[in-house]
């Protein structure tokens, strides 16, 4: 499991690309993602295209091109959502260290996301800096946290896990 010093992994790399309710951070990556952006994209187009193409050869019905485009794009969330989910699977089988499946079940729990997804709010404290926000990230994944005391203000030994 890497440290913040040591940099990422590919295995690390794939796991950060999940969507943040799938125990990842949503940070994808675009030579991976790129085509199957493309083809979703080709998908919820595709009835614009249709429509600039035969504007003046027949009645246009636009609620059925917004009936058509909804639809797309419903689909297309529901192969995001299946290929996500195919994607922690095959990512599991490969994970070697219990800890970090351990955390990504977790991270995977309903609402365990949430600090990641929700608006910064400065003025009402809710916000992260850097060092809240790196040490945060080493927690949710199992991570040696950075400059960690060896003892607790109470004396106890300091211990993340």
């Amino acid at each position: 499991v890497s440290t913040q010093s040591t940099g990422v992994s590919d295995l690390e790399r794939e796991i950060l690309a999940l969507p943040s309710g799938n125990g990842g951070m949503g940070i994808e990556n675009p030579v991976k993602a790129s085509d199957r952006a493309y083809c979703n994209s080709r998908k919820l187009t595709e009835p614009l295209v249709n429509l600039i193409l035969c504007r003046n050869e027949e009645e246009i019905e636009m609620a059925l091109v917004e009936k058509n485009a909804r639809e797309a794009r419903k689909k297309i969330a529901k192969e995001n959502e299946e290929h996500h989910s195919e994607t922690l699977k095959e990512l599991l089988t490969r994970i070697t260290c219990p800890k970090l499946v351990r955390c990504l079940e977790f991270a995977g729990e309903a609402g365990a996301s949430g600090w990641l997804t929700a608006t910064p709010y400065p003025h009402l404290g809710f916000e992260l800096n850097q060092l809240e926000f790196v040490d945060s990230v080493a927690l949710r994944y199992g991570f040696e946290v950075k400059d960690l005391g060896s003892t607790c203000a109470c004396g106890k030994p300091n211990n993340a896990d």
